[in-house]
């Protein structure tokens, strides 16, 4: 124990970066020495994972020491609804939420009562937030559910820091003709599901999203239908690099709206910085007649491959098919591989296969359909 005790503060400060949070708590109580040092070492408890914790009870009161341990320095929070829902936490979060930089809450957003008991937490500034993500693993939050819409002043229109912002399958409606203070410094957004009540996404929406925040540099929008894609993107206000379209009310639209899917981002790739597009779908059935309008529409061929090949392990039912310049970055969202990979895909006719070799990791834009 006394050889314990002469341990230098620093180095045990050190050695609690390689350790899980439960074992933080017990080496807090190895001995008087260590609980001193860790206790008045803020830094020590800024990592702070609700889940991590055993036990439901537990981990509350775990969160709950954790937030109180960390006082003012930079905590990075991710929650659950139960502990999100605990009202001493709500508590604690509000009376540091300067103090967070990034703030998860994981299906925590889902219902309509605890939804406005954080849009009251949010109403405070913060200073140093730089990642919000109010996000569900569910559908009990769907497109057609009710929603808390983000009042024009969250965070009392002061979070300087905040880059990224995802409001997937949450409660919280993202007005996109709406400039939130809040928000100007974004570079990473995801919308998530659209209310299909707001109506169907057109490039028109696309731009003034851009315009409101300039610095955006990542977009991803699921929407219930999409309109004529034929307005450009003001290159102007653009940085966009990469834009994420998905289209999931695949069973109830026509084949004319499914076509103006094609035509969103054949608009959206006039956007000077663009590097990366995806268009995804479900049961994308006829759009061969308007897939083929695009080809030399922005001097640039649109070539159609199919990426249903036996060397690559997708199921029938899982077919793949996309439009490429070139090389492209494929994503098979629905098939067997766990991560994207990137391929080379050669020049050809509109059945030349895709699979091939790996390729650099330079790439153009490329359009996206997964066929069931």
């Amino acid at each position: 124990m006394a050889a314990i005790n002469r341990l230098p503060p620093s180095l045990l400060i050190t050695i609690t970066k390689f350790i899980k949070p439960i074992q933080l708590v017990k080496m807090s109580f190895v001995c008087s020495a260590w609980y001193t040092t860790l206790v008045n070492a803020p830094t020590v408890w800024t990592d702070i994972d609700g889940s991590s914790f055993p036990g439901v009870q537990k981990r509350t009161k775990m969160v709950t020491e954790f937030l109180r341990r960390s006082q003012e320095a930079p905590v990075d929070l991710k929650l659950s609804i139960t502990q999100a829902r605990d009202p001493g936490i709500q508590a604690i979060v509000f009376n540091q939420l300067e103090s967070v930089r990034r703030l998860h809450l994981v299906n925590a957003t889902t219902d309509l009562t605890l939804g406005r008991d954080w849009m009251r937490i949010m109403q405070r500034p913060t200073r140093s937030l730089e990642l919000l993500e109010l996000a569900s693993t569910c559908l009990s939050s769907s497109a057609s559910g009710k929603r808390i819409g983000l009042p024009l002043d969250v965070f009392n229109g002061e979070a300087p820091r905040l880059r990224t912002l995802g409001l997937h399958l949450s409660v919280f409606h993202f007005n996109m003709r709406t400039r939130y203070s809040a928000f100007q410094g974004l570079e990473n957004l995801d919308l998530g599901y659209l209310p299909a009540r707001i109506g169907a996404f057109t490039p028109a929406m696309l731009s003034v999203l851009l315009r409101n925040y300039p610095r955006l540099l990542h977009i991803s929008i699921r929407a219930a239908s999409w309109y004529n894609g034929t307005s450009p993107i003001d290159p102007v206000c653009c940085n966009l690099q990469r834009l994420e379209l998905d289209f999931y009310s695949h069973s109830t639209e026509s084949s004319t709206s499914k076509a103006n899917a094609v035509r969103v981002m054949s608009a959206v790739v006039q956007a000077p910085r663009l590097q990366h597009g995806i268009i995804e779908a479900l049961a994308f059935g006829t759009y061969a007649r308007s897939c083929a309008q695009l080809r030399h529409q922005d001097g640039r061929e649109w070539l159609f491959y199919d990426t249903s090949s036996a060397e690559f392990p997708l199921p029938p039912r899982h077919r793949a098919e996309c439009f490429g310049l070139g090389t492209g970055r494929l994503r098979f969202p629905h098939s067997q591989t766990s991560s994207p990979s990137r391929y080379m895909c050669s020049h050809g006719p509109a059945t030349t296969n895709c699979i091939g070799r790996q390729a650099s990791s330079s790439f153009r834009i490329t359009l996206l359909w997964s066929l069931r």
